[in-house]
């Protein structure tokens, strides 16, 4: 059978808004009404399948994209065919888009931090690698195609039918929409492969980090695309600057996934290799600066020392409190206070407060150095 002719549009409850539209697709927000569960459903529009033999190849792209099966890969649930046009249900990420979190930062005149860049960008490594090595392309990866739930989970979606969906229609031979995320082997009419993926993905590192493609920047806001697909072509950009105080790992990934030579770009595999080591290393120092802390304390109570060790985390204002259960030593003084960091070598200085059960908080020493041990 063709078409798995598992459900009907009005097995589902639209959503009245467009949650999203595409050169081939409309996506709406949807209700299943047998269990109530959300997702998306995509109505593909009935130009792109005009032939039984054009129905068949989409058919068995989707096929495979519902083969795919990863966290962070919009999840391709069932599909049915109803008045000649093709619906596919999809997975619903609840959390928008990466394109409208670069926006929200460039509105705000602010940077993501670095941590959050490669907390995104793990991600859609992670499923750009599963894809690949299923032997599948995604061909039009872009920052409003990575989808995010509302608790931080990349979602990489629309991917793969962008192929057998235009090479469908009439637009088959023509280049609609931005070349800002192609490499420039595409625009120069030389072809798809798999380090296609890989400049995309530099792409969209370097917006992370920046807020701006590599090939936008300096730019007049209104060029035309002629204009900016030339200078993809050239494969030259602006280098991220120093001042963002972004790392040197990530300047170099970025370098080498948008080298102008294909085979000298990365395959997916060392991509994400690279960014969960980045990711992991980041995390372990972040640690070691930031979070936990080790305090050992002697207090003097009724003339008696008495040594404890309180483990706890310094917070964003640089500041230790000493948990409320120590103020049930009763004309307890704190005559000695030393501080160790768990993770890192540093050293570092702390303010600690102690705390007591009305909620407020007492300074018992400021500015105290402490030495860090691994």
């Amino acid at each position: 059978m063709l078409f798995e002719l598992i459900g009907n549009r009005n097995s589902y409850d639209l959503s009245p808004h467009i949650a999203g539209k595409g050169k081939y697709s409309v996506v709406y927000e949807a209700r299943r009404k047998d269990d109530g569960r959300v997702c998306a459903l995509k109505r593909i529009n009935k130009d792109c399948l005009r032939t039984s033999q054009a129905k068949s190849r989409v058919v068995k792209e989707i096929r495979l994209l519902k083969s795919l099966d990863h966290i962070n890969i919009v999840k391709h649930r069932k599909y049915f065919l109803e008045n000649d046009e093709l619906y596919i249900e999809l997975e619903w990420a609840d959390g928008g888009d990466l394109r409208s979190v670069i926006k929200k930062y460039e509105k705000r005149g602010k940077h993501l931090k670095e941590n959050d860049v490669w907390h995104y960008f793990t991600q859609v490594a992670r499923a750009v690698r599963h894809m690949h090595e299923r032997r599948v392309m995604h061909r039009d990866l872009k920052p409003a195609n990575i989808f995010l739930t509302k608790n931080g989970i990349v979602k990489v979606g629309d991917l793969g039918l962008g192929r057998e969906l235009s090479e469908n229609s009439h637009e088959a031979h023509s280049r609609v929409g931005t070349p800002l995320y192609m490499a420039p082997q595409i625009l120069k009419g030389e072809g798809y492969d798999w380090k296609s993926d890989i400049w995309s993905m530099g792409c969209i590192l370097y917006e992370l980090a920046r807020l701006q493609s590599p090939f936008r920047t300096g730019m007049r806001p209104h060029t035309e695309l002629i204009k900016l697909m030339e200078h993809v072509i050239r494969g030259v950009y602006p280098p991220i600057p120093d001042s963002l105080n972004y790392s040197k790992d990530l300047k170099d990934l970025v370098m080498i996934m948008l080298a102008f030579d294909p085979s000298q770009r990365p395959t997916a595999a060392e991509v994400c290799l690279s960014a969960e080591s980045i990711l992991q290393n980041r995390r372990a120092l972040a640690i070691a600066h930031n979070d936990s802390l080790s305090l050992q304390v002697q207090l003097n109570v009724s003339g008696t020392p008495i040594d404890i060790t309180v483990l706890g985390h310094i917070d964003s204002e640089n500041t230790f409190t000493v948990p409320s259960t120590i103020y049930n030593y009763l004309g307890a003084v704190a005559i000695r206070v030393s501080a160790t960091g768990i993770v890192s070598g540093n050293t570092g200085n702390v303010n600690v407060k102690l705390a007591q059960p009305d909620g407020s908080t007492t300074l018992i020493f400021g500015d105290l150095n402490f030495t860090g041990t691994k």
